[in-house]
């Protein structure tokens, strides 16, 4: 009997040893698969990081911007076109520098507030101008919007504010209800707000922005156009990498043509 339990304790020993070994081995398995599942996860988040964000920390700006690569140059069958000279002979002798912009465009809520910073220390021989693009009926609302605030003298605070709402709160200005409302918690009354919205100078002012955008073949925003004495350059944040750099690309383009002028 006691020579039974001896060999049944060692049997018992080899199964327990067996049974050891396959859990030893499936935990193995199981580790290894999270591991690699990490490492899966971690690739997918950093291939789905926006170029500009990734651009911002760790691409190193051109020491020299290149045109055709950089910045790219109109030609003169688009800047022959009379709303366009119309408009470059209101400057004559200053280098112009076009924002063709919308509230409702998310990617000018991060470069407007750039441009407009830099703006107030442009140099003396620039222009600065903020144009409102249309690409839709909503569009068409907060272009009209655009030229309220203007006539209203209020856009260096209602500007951030409209970015604020459209884009962080949700809120639909493209809509003349709710930009009422909007404007009137401004402290814009609903008469002037009818006033304002149904103006000649708002209305004319919005229909010339249009006809310019449409002659420059603006087909996407933000975008940036310079005319200078030597001709029109078109610039992007695409183009230049991020919006940092656009405005880098933007002061060697007014640099380039100021030297060409003999400024």
């Amino acid at each position: 009997m006691y020579r039974g339990c001896i060999s049944f304790m060692k049997s018992m020993k080899k199964s327990y040893l067996k049974v050891s070994l396959v859990l030893f081995v499936v935990a193995g398995i199981l580790v290894a698969g999270l591991l690699y599942r990490k490492i899966q996860q971690e690739k997918i988040a950093k291939a789905h990081v926006p170029l500009s964000a990734t651009q911002t920390h760790t691409a190193k700006m051109p020491i020299v911007f290149e045109e055709g690569k950089h910045y790219h140059r109109i030609s003169n069958e688009i800047t022959a076109h009379k709303s366009i000279q119309d408009f470059i002979h209101e400057d004559p002798g200053k280098i112009q520098v076009i924002e063709f912009f919308n509230y409702g465009c998310f990617w000018c809520s991060r470069l407007h507030p750039i441009l407009i910073s830099w703006a107030k220390t442009k140099p003396v021989n620039v222009v600065f101008y903020s144009i409102p693009v249309v690409f839709n009926k909503k569009w068409e609302t907060l272009g009209k919007a655009y030229f309220m605030v203007k006539n209203l003298g209020k856009t260096d605070t209602l500007d951030a504010e409209f970015f604020t709402a459209i884009h962080q709160n949700h809120i639909d200005l493209g809509d003349e209800k709710h930009l009422k409302e909007f404007f009137n918690k401004k402290g814009v009354s609903e008469k002037q707000f009818s006033e304002l919205y149904q103006s000649f100078a708002v209305n004319s002012e919005l229909a010339r922005a249009v006809a310019l955008a449409n002659a420059y073949h603006i087909a996407l925003s933000p975008v940036i156009v310079v005319n200078a004495p030597s001709g029109s350059y078109l610039l992007t944040a695409k183009a230049a990498g991020t919006e940092e750099a656009l405005k880098a690309v933007l002061h060697h383009v007014i640099a380039e043509e100021s030297k060409s002028d003999g400024l």
